[in-house]
């Protein structure tokens, strides 16, 4: 494990205090646990963000094609940027105190949170391609997130974190899809 610098030790702290604070306002009984748990589990493994792109895809008909390549495309770049890398450089450890559901944690490291991440990332592509339900995709993403916490598998700063890098990586992914990521690639439409 990482040793943490002087600097981050007090914020790790900061960030246990406010998660344990989260955890222990929470409402927890026996459907809550099966609610959050299929949340988590779902979100892992992307099955809940499937449904909404076959929807989009087949039902609503969406017109771009490209559309599903860059939404796999998407989760793809931010599961091993989540999962693979950012968690084996921080080597963060999940908390491991009153865990109430064990076995819904992985044996992985706690930060950047990749359920997160991988919400955030699905909302947000989604969300530009089927706007009229934008929100219910960014509700979800909240819930996946959220249940993480309640499930004390990860803390607020993990995911945050990972929120923020499933939105970045579906924002650059969105831009190159519409061919104004970079300004070369702008200016050749621009011309052409």
């Amino acid at each position: 494990m990482i040793k943490y610098n002087r600097y981050m030790v007090p914020l790790l702290r900061l960030d246990e205090q406010l998660t344990y604070f989260i955890y222990s306002v929470l409402p927890h009984n026996q459907l809550l646990d099966m609610f959050f748990s299929f949340l988590s589990l779902q979100g892992s493994s992307v099955i809940i963000w499937l449904i909404p792109l076959i929807y989009v895809f087949y039902v609503e008909q969406h017109e771009d094609k490209r559309f599903a390549f860059f939404f796999l495309a998407n989760l793809g770049i931010t599961f091993i940027t989540s999962d693979i890398l950012l968690k084996n450089i921080v080597q963060r450890l999940r908390p491991d105190s009153l865990m109430i559901v064990s076995n819904i944690c992985p044996p992985t490291y706690s930060f950047p949170s990749s359920h997160a991440a991988l919400a955030f990332a699905a909302a947000g592509m989604l969300g530009e391609f089927d706007k009229k339900r934008r929100i219910f995709y960014y509700v979800v993403a909240v819930l996946v997130s959220g249940s993480r916490i309640y499930l004390q598998c990860h803390y607020m700063l993990d995911i945050t974190a990972g929120a923020l890098i499933g939105m970045v990586i579906s924002y650059g992914l969105l831009q190159m899809h519409r061919g104004s990521f970079s300004p070369a690639i702008s200016k050749k439409k621009k011309k052409g």
